[in-house]
């Protein structure tokens, strides 16, 4: 049996595999080294990655609704929904940012106030989120004397003059529509706005540990997503995570290219291919290494038997106390083995019915 035969087919299956699985390294991605570098501006936004981009970052290392602007390199602002935030931390971890409006930040005596929204594909409200309602523009006698959280803006009012106006939370805001607090009777506000704070900011405000812009400068936290779970297994296929630049689509940016999910995606799809069409092979040429040697020892073992046997056969006699007929007399019982004297097939061969007449 030739053994070097058999196992050639293996042998060629494990160096193509090995030759493919092994990706060449020789000339790194581009866009792989390029997303390798963080994003950081001012002294609390350092060393973000995706979905984040911007400054010296590309878009393609990072999701698109997510661009980091830093402003004179002392703070950074997100763009959402058409409204910019200033950025006050991340925690890339947990996914949450925390950021706070701009039109606020200087001051919460200001024109043109609206609520804001979020897009609720990337973006949602934490649950240390609470809502902070603002009135301006109020008019009530003795106004500021029933309403211990008042506050008053100049060049705000509807004559160009000072605008009263207080602040509440979601429970007293209730209590407002509900009329049961008598002391806000007769109060009417021309401008209201809704702003989301945190919880704890909202608790030291009421308490007057905060005053109303310190609580509003704390900003509020939203939860972030962006292709979460798909980043994740890019980065523990020892990927880098980003975007198409056409389509805008996730891709994984790998060392030798990128990849559409993970770095894994299509060495494995190539040698999967490689593994089935070899193991094809192997079971094909064993199937047949098989066959034909099983043939060649069937055809040599049924000559052997069929030389030896014809020689037996040739010898009349008995075996055992059992007659042995000569392969002479059997022709002749059988007329020369007549298909009109067989009878069927046996373990051994055809059956034939003979009519042996024994010699006086």
């Amino acid at each position: 049996m030739h053994t070097h035969n058999l196992f050639s087919p293996i042998i060629v299956a494990i160096l193509i595999f090995t030759a493919i699985s092994k990706p060449c390294y020789g000339q790194v991605n581009q866009q792989y080294n390029v997303c390798n570098q963080t994003y950081s501006c001012g002294s609390n936004i350092h060393n973000m990655r995706y979905p984040f981009w911007g400054d010296g970052r590309p878009q393609y290392c990072g999701h698109p609704q997510f661009q980091l602007k830093c402003q004179n390199t002392e703070y950074t602002t997100v763009t959402i929904n058409d409204r910019s935030f200033q950025v006050l931390g991340i925690n890339q971890s947990s996914s949450v940012m925390t950021i706070a409006r701009i039109d606020l930040w200087d001051s919460y005596c200001t024109q043109n106030l609206s609520n804001i929204s979020l897009d609720g594909n990337f973006f949602w409200y934490s649950q240390a989120v609470r809502d902070l309602f603002m009135f301006y523009d109020c008019t009530q006698n003795n106004f500021t004397r029933v309403l211990s959280n008042n506050f008053t803006c100049t060049n705000l009012g509807s004559d160009g003059g000072k605008s009263l106006g207080f602040y509440a939370e979601e429970s007293l805001l209730r209590a407002l529509l509900l009329g049961n607090v008598t002391k806000f009777e007769g109060v009417l506000c021309r401008v209201s706005v809704e702003v989301p704070v945190l919880r704890v900011a909202l608790d030291e405000l009421s308490i007057k540990s905060l005053s109303l812009q310190e609580a509003l400068n704390q900003g509020f936290e939203v939860v972030y997503y962006a292709e979460n779970a798909a980043c994740l297994g890019c980065e523990e296929s020892g990927g880098i995570c980003g975007s198409d630049s056409s389509s805008l689509e996730f891709v994984c940016h790998c060392r030798d290219h990128t990849h559409p999910r993970n770095c894994r995606n299509d060495g494995f799809g190539t040698a999967g291919i490689t593994i089935i069409v070899m193991s094809l092979i192997f079971i094909i040429y064993h199937f047949r290494y098989k066959k034909r040697c099983a043939t060649s020892s069937w055809v040599s073992r049924k000559t052997f038997l069929h030389r030896s046997s014809m020689e037996d056969l040739e010898k009349a006699g008995t075996y055992l106390n059992v007659q042995v007929f000569s392969y002479s007399e059997l022709e002749k019982a059988t007329s020369n083995f007549d298909s009109k004297t067989e009878l069927g097939d046996g373990g051994f061969g055809t059956v034939y019915q003979g009519i042996y007449k024994e010699p006086l």
